[in-house]
């Protein structure tokens, strides 16, 4: 089921990501932006913040958000920071259970390849964007339990890479060829330039 899951996420946020580009005539770098702005926005309060205002003795998200934000540490680019404080303070107050759940909640917010006729429904991409951010952070999370050592995580390519192994991305700034890989969804084959870049 998990990799189940995984191809429908893929699909579906490549999907939305073509359809985007197309639309925006040529940015390639949608995917570490929509990243980037849900945790930086909204994401981590909606599936995290709640779970810490008892264990931190808070009264609002936004206490519980504004506490994260002020204590990230500076070795990280912000949005890590603010994930890997997020995993930090989850540990720390053992609600590691109940924040897997709401991630696997919004992982599977969405069970079907979408077609192209909902592709334009707003909700309908904004549901595809949460289980994307929701799968990353989901794997993002199990290596940080399993692994103290974060120098290897410093950006949206690497926790996609660690998520699609199959699928992997090459930031602009570390290639040193042109690579591309063809990821094949349902009847089309798309060649992706992995020629994004984390800067905005």
């Amino acid at each position: 089921m998990q990799h189940e899951i995984e191809e429908i996420i893929l699909h579906n946020i490549l999907t939305l990501e073509r359809q985007s580009v197309k639309s925006k005539r040529g940015n390639r770098n949608l995917l570490n932006k929509w990243f980037q702005d849900s945790i930086k926005s909204y994401f981590m309060q909606k599936v995290a913040a709640h779970l810490l205002m008892a264990p931190l003795n808070l009264s609002s998200i936004e206490e519980v958000n504004n506490y994260i934000h002020s204590n990230i540490s500076d070795k990280y680019p912000q949005y890590i920071g603010v994930i890997v404080k997020y995993f930090e303070v989850i540990r720390e107050c053992n609600i590691e259970k109940e924040f897997n759940r709401n991630l696997v909640i919004e992982m599977y917010s969405l069970e079907d390849c979408i077609s192209s006729e909902k592709r334009t429904d707003y909700n309908i991409n904004k549901k595809i964007r949460s289980s994307f951010v929701s799968y990353l952070l989901y794997n993002f999370f199990l290596y940080y339990i399993f692994n103290q050592d974060m120098k290897c995580i410093n950006d949206f390519f690497e926790i996609w890479n660690m998520s699609f192994p199959e699928n992997q991305l090459l930031a602009k700034r570390r290639r040193t060829q042109p690579q591309k890989k063809r990821v094949k969804i349902q009847d089309e084959s798309f060649d992706y330039s992995e020629e994004r870049s984390s800067d905005f």
